[in-house]
């Protein structure tokens, strides 16, 4: 069974251009981030099954970078 992902995206860390959403799936979270780079999101946490948010993070050329 896979385990679903919660994706939460801002603009420019503002609170007021936010995303969020679970995904179903870790593959279908992924999917999104992409997507959502390329609408102006650069700044992301995840969060897979009940593990906890991970750290701020963009994504640059396709691999995350810690803020």
């Amino acid at each position: 069974m896979d385990t679903s992902m919660l994706v939460i995206a801002r603009k420019d860390g503002s609170s007021s251009s936010r995303r969020q959403k679970r995904f179903d799936s870790v593959a279908e979270g992924e999917a999104a981030l992409l997507e959502w780079v390329v609408e102006g999101f650069n700044v992301f946490w995840t969060e897979i099954g009940e593990g906890g948010l991970s750290k701020p993070f963009d994504l640059v050329d396709g691999e995350r970078v810690y803020l």
